[in-house]
Order: structure tokens, then C-alpha cells, then sequence
């Protein structure tokens, strides 16, 4: 099928019922790389998968894509399609913009799954995902508090002798 985002036509396939998934493929792929995956999963699952901008089946404008463009794409098809509480699947540049779209959007994913991406993206944001991740990875194993969140993350991505920094910090019970 194909939707109208932003004055260009991309083309999707959604099928099956329950919980949604939206697949992401990598640079120069299109969603075909999905296909086996998407058919074990529609079984039990909403898959929705796109090409995106420029590739697979989708338009290809001349135009300056970026991460930028292919983020504002993303956001398009998740509210034309009315995609709420889904799990976001990218692989590649996919799971770049599943990145970024994760660092506007948390509380609109249930879960995110990065299969073979990279983080070639400014320091800005490295900082921002990486800060993010620690976050939810501490709140989840230690219910630590964002005071001592703040400072353990400082020594995580900062510092090369986290031991020193953290000496004594009460990490839910477990002093280090």
C-alpha cells in the first residue's frame, strides 16, 4: 500500500492483529529484508514495515535525505497508521532514526530492538542516547536515585577511572 507523508508516497504492508511492530530497514535495503521475520511474527502480532524515502518500492524525490527527513517520515507513519504502545525494530540507519525517535518519543515505545546499527551521529547525540540507555538500565536494575544516576553516568561516559568517582556509592544495597 502506499501513504502520502510529506508530499512523497511510501510504501508499507501492515498485517496481522495484536500488539504492533514497525520495522526499519538499513541503507539501500527495503522492507523485503523483513519478510521472514514479519511472517513468523503477524501470526501474533500487528508488523508494519515501510521503504523508506528513496528506497525499496517507496518514492524517490530529489531531495537532501537525512536522518532528519526519514525521522519526520517515521513520525508521519506512526500517527497516520495510529501506532501506539509498539515496539520500534530498526536495523541500520533504521535503528539510527528508531535511536532518535526513541530520544523524542520514550513513553510512545514499549520496546526498542537495534539489529546491526551504528552510532555514526554528532557527539550531542551519543551523549543524549547513552545517557538515556544508563538511565533506564539503572532505574530498572538498581532504583537508584537521579542524583546518584547523574553522577554515575558522569563517570561512565566522561571519566577513565570510574572506580575512584564511585568509591562508597550505594547502588540499591550494593555499595561499590
Amino acid at each position: 500500500m502506499l501513504i502520502d507523508v510529506d508530499g512523497a508516497k511510501i510504501y508499507y504492508v501492515d498485517e496481522g492483529t495484536g500488539k504492533p511492530i514497525l520495522m526499519l530497514h538499513g541503507f539501500m535495503g527495503s522492507l523485503d529484508v523483513w519478510n521472514p521475520v514479519a511472517k513468523m511474527l503477524s501470526n501474533r502480532y500487528r508488523v508494519v514495515r515501510y521503504d523508506h524515502r528513496g528506497h525499496g518500492k517507496s518514492e524517490k524525490p530529489y531531495v537532501n535525505y537525512n536522518l532528519d527527513l526519514l525521522l519526520r517520515d517515521l513520525k508521519n507513519i506512526i500517527k497516520k497508521l495510529s501506532l501506539k504502545d509498539f515496539t520500534l525494530v530498526g536495523h541500520c540507519i533504521g535503528g539510527m532514526v528508531a535511536l532518535l525517535y526513541s530520544l523524542e518519543k520514550p513513553k510512545e515505545l514499549d520496546k526498542i530492538v537495534l539489529v546491526n546499527t551504528t552510532s555514526n551521529m554528532s557527539e550531542d547525540n551519543i551523549t543524549r542516547i547513552s545517557t538515556y540507555i544508563y538511565s533506564i538500565l539503572l532505574s530498572h536494575f538498581y532504583g537508584i536515585t537521579v542524583k546518584i544516576k547523574a553522577k554515575l553516568m558522569n563517570c561512565l561516559l566522561y571519566t577513565s577511572d570510574a572506580a575512584d568517582e564511585l568509591d562508597g556509592v550505594d547502588l540499591g544495597g550494593r555499595r561499590i
